[in-house]
């Protein structure tokens, strides 16, 4: 199977991953764009809206480590069991705790886990309608709310202590209850958007998608919305690296907008040139091991960490496990930069390591990925010390002790 054929397999496979329409949910305006980074590949990223009976709806949306067959089958279980779970009981904590319990007693999963906002909407008195959310290691949903004399007021939504589904047994989850009024807006979407670069070689990051957001003059409605944000898409060049998922939930008005996958030429709006984070738009990584003793052994990198050179990281990490070194140093000093695949690639090399009785440290963490840890409750697991020396005295000093 070759080209379109591979592609036409992907394609059909991926419909089957995702609610083929948004559904028409009563005093709501739905709207969503989903595209994978590789017509040739079934992306990681996942969603639905569905109901769940006296007039209450469910939704969620999130990112399973990966892509490709494996990720598909991780995203297929990820999928119904939140349905199934939403329907037993309502409350989005519940939900997403027999989710990391699902993902961890299958096989199958292996070391992959997910990101997940799951909320339940409730309809309220003045026509909006009350919004429980609660997150998974998932970046936060933003309220957005007109503003006098023109513009929007972003908030972000993230409930303090959602961690990483399917990480670990004991990952704890959070929710926050909000207001959606009439004419506000509700925006959900994957880190494909965030960590994608613009053409000057910056991340968009949290902060470019905030002032993106706020500097839009337009009406805070699902379409509208909808079509601002494809846009900003358009003008991304690095949303090739990784999938892109976004439902959007506003507005007192029930209109659906189902999938697109396209990508128009549209001119990058200015204000996004000094947005984000810069980063040199290179994916080279050199990985090497300058010290091993006993079981002990320290893993350095150099580079960008991202989801092109990821998989590298961890097979490397593998090998000295399997070579009797579990208890590894990544000295991560030289790293110009880490997205959430160079994390997801870290997590896999500690669960790795925990079975083999051995541990992850983790030296010199560049800022990026210090965020991403406290973001998703995996700074509590994963040590860290300010250099590879340190890290390695700390480790040996252990050794000794025990």
């Amino acid at each position: 199977m070759r080209g379109a054929g591979i592609a036409a397999f992907a394609s059909t496979l991926q419909r089957t991953l995702v609610p083929p329409v948004l559904p028409a949910v009563p005093g709501l305006e739905l709207a969503c764009h989903y595209k994978t980074a590789s017509p040739q590949e079934v992306g990681g990223d996942f969603y639905d809206v569905f109901p769940i009976g006296a007039g209450r709806w469910a939704f969620f949306l999130g990112d399973v480590c990966g892509k490709g067959a494996e990720a598909a089958s991780v995203t297929s279980l990820t999928r119904y069991t939140l349905r199934a779970a939403a329907l037993v009981d309502a409350d989005p904590t519940a939900a997403l705790k027999a989710l990391n319990t699902a993902l961890l007693l299958d096989a199958t999963v292996g070391t992959r886990f997910c990101t997940t906002i799951f909320g339940l909407l409730d309809p309220a008195r003045d026509g909006g309608f009350t919004v429980t959310l609660a997150t998974g290691g998932h970046p936060p949903a933003y309220h957005l709310t007109p503003a006098e004399g023109g513009g929007v007021r972003v908030e972000a939504v993230r409930a303090k202590g959602g961690m990483l589904v399917g990480a670990i047994a004991e990952a704890a989850f959070a929710s926050r209850t909000l207001h959606l009024a009439p004419g506000q807006g509700l925006l959900l979407y994957t880190d494909g958007l965030t960590e994608a670069r613009t053409a000057d070689g910056h991340m968009l990051a949290d902060t470019g998608l905030t002032d993106f957001l706020a500097q839009r003059r337009g009406p805070v409605s699902a379409g509208r919305l909808f079509d601002d944000t494809v846009a900003l898409l358009d003008t991304l060049p690095g949303t090739e690296r990784d999938d892109v998922a976004g439902p959007v939930r506003p507005h007192p008005r029930c209109r659906s907008r189902g999938h697109h996958h396209h990508r128009s030429q549209r001119r990058r709006p200015d204000r996004l040139r000094q947005a984000g984070e810069p980063t040199p738009m290179t994916d080279a990584l050199h990985i090497h091991v300058p010290h091993t003793d006993g079981t002990l052994a320290v893993i350095a990198l150099s580079g960008e960490c991202v989801i092109t050179t990821a998989p590298a990281v961890r097979a490397r990490a593998l090998e000295l496990i399997t070579a009797g070194h579990p208890d590894l140093v990544a000295d991560l000093a030289g790293v110009t930069f880490c997205d959430s695949s160079g994390l997801g690639a870290l997590i896999g090399i500690w669960r790795c390591a925990k079975e083999a009785d051995g541990s992850l440290t983790l030296a010199a963490i560049p800022d990026r990925l210090s965020r991403l840890l406290a973001f998703t409750g995996m700074d509590t697991f994963l040590p860290v010390h300010p250099t590879a020396d340190a890290a390695l005295a700390a480790r040996q000093g252990n050794r000794t002790t025990a």
